[in-house]
């Protein structure tokens, strides 16, 4: 029956992914990455496996991350806006979101900490501001091992931005055909931020470059 066949196909799961997940990390995986939002799909329409994976499978792969004492668990949650207010606060859970570029005629990620700090702190009081400043930049520099990163203090690579908390907020979407071959890509700016000064130099002003390129390439 229908019913058989789910149940031997979780079991099966539950004893070769967690077997794949441990491989991979042996190997120098950062980690594992599912999803459970309706919001992804394969191209015949069909929802993700993840989508409608036990709890059981998910936590035998997360005792694989606990043996090896390392390892990210990223997940695309499907949750409401209660339950992000519930999260966001936690201090178990790391706030970021991007895919660096995968999807830019898709969706605009890009905007996600402005979101943060004009609706989740400064309208809807969820969190303080401080917090949410600690979030984006130390915190999570600190879960990935990227040292002097993320904190102001003597030695360190200080990226910062001048906010004017008051004004902060997004401008809608636009498409842009201004990639290579005429290909296309959302873009979204932000209002308030006064300032971005990379390593003692103004880059951007009021939203517009300086024309200061004072970073380097680490690898290409």
């Amino acid at each position: 029956t229908r019913d058989r066949r789910l149940r031997e196909d979780r079991h099966a799961g539950l004893r070769r992914h967690p077997q794949l997940v441990d491989e991979a990390i042996g190997a120098g995986a950062l980690g594992f990455s599912t999803s459970r939002t309706f919001l992804h799909k394969v191209p015949d329409g069909r929802y993700v496996p993840g989508t409608h994976a036990d709890p059981s499978e998910l936590l035998a792969i997360c005792r694989v991350l606990g043996r090896r004492g390392k390892g990210i668990f990223e997940g695309a949650l499907r949750i409401g806006e209660r339950d992000r207010e519930e999260h966001l606060p936690n201090p178990t859970v790391a706030m970021g979101l991007g895919d660096s570029g995968a999807h830019v005629g898709q969706i605009m990620d890009a905007s996600s900490p402005t979101w943060l700090l004009s609706y989740w702190v400064k309208n809807r009081g969820v969190m303080s501001l401080e917090e949410a400043i600690r979030g984006w930049t130390s915190d999570t520099a600190a879960i990935f091992g990227i040292k002097d990163r993320g904190v102001l203090r003597d030695g360190a690579y200080a990226d910062i931005n001048v906010i004017d908390f008051d004004n902060l907020a997004m401008e809608l979407p636009e498409y842009k055909h201004d990639f290579p071959a005429g290909a296309g890509r959302f873009v979204q700016r932000g209002r308030g931020y006064e300032q971005v000064i990379v390593n003692g130099h103004v880059f951007m002003e009021h939203g517009e470059h300086t024309g200061a390129l004072v970073g380097r390439t680490l690898r290409s």
